[in-house]
């Protein structure tokens, strides 16, 4: 694990943007490692794995179970050239 301390000032001014655009921090966060793979790769479709939990909050006794309970999702980002 690497711990990269960031600002706080920027910080804050995400947890205002994702407010703002009443969305998620996580949200913000993978749409801008989107817009990086695509400045990355010169694409302007670009798709990621994002892991998820995959234990049903809804079963009862999922909290006793013992298990791998994740999945990974595929997130498509599709940049716009003309947006920035």
């Amino acid at each position: 694990r690497v711990a990269i301390p960031l600002p706080d000032d920027l910080v804050a001014r995400v947890h205002a943007f994702a407010r703002a655009h009443d969305v998620t921090v996580s949200t913000v966060l993978q749409s801008a490692w989107g817009l990086l793979l695509g400045r990355l790769t010169g694409r302007t479709d670009v798709t990621f794995g994002v892991t998820v939990s995959g234990r049903p909050a809804d079963l009862d006794g999922a909290h006793d179970m013992i298990g791998l309970f994740i999945n990974t999702v595929p997130t498509r980002v599709t940049l716009r050239p003309d947006q920035t």
